[in-house]
């Protein structure tokens, strides 16, 4: 991960990135996250700028999102090896689209266990980018 630094998590700075990503800011569920999930966020930062932001919690790594693609591995390796601080099995919710966060958990030897439908009348966002904390907080 040259060139990147792991930061806390600034709340607008992941509000900022997610209003690109998904289309909305999420305010609500950044404080749920932290109040109720009681998660611990983080920022990448490279060059100066916030590129991308991740939760984790209790091996649980979501809500996650960056920026450019070039950025993914380095989001994912970093949210990977803060979470695995807190426990030896590692969780991620990777929608379909997202080819390098997939990429990424089989490159790690992370194993398939399960998978679920999300039905949506139209695309929203940029699912290529984001990774869900779960069903119940998308």
């Amino acid at each position: 991960m040259m060139g990147y630094e792991t930061q806390p998590l600034d709340i607008q700075t992941a509000m900022s990135i997610d209003e690109q990503m998904r289309g909305t800011r999420r305010e609500c569920d950044h404080q749920f996250s932290i109040s109720e999930f009681e998660a611990e966020g983080r920022q990448l930062v490279r060059d100066g700028r916030a590129v991308g932001y991740y939760y984790f919690n209790n091996g649980t790594i979501g809500s996650a999102a960056w920026l450019e693609e070039e950025d993914a591995e380095a989001v994912l390796e970093s949210a990977c090896r803060e979470a695995s601080k807190q426990t030896e099995q590692l969780r991620l919710i990777v929608p379909g689209p997202n080819h390098s966060a997939i990429g990424f958990a089989l490159r790690a030897g992370l194993r398939l266990v399960s998978y679920s439908h999300l039905l949506t009348t139209e695309p929203f966002g940029q699912m290529e980018k984001y990774l869900p904390s779960g069903p119940s907080l998308f």
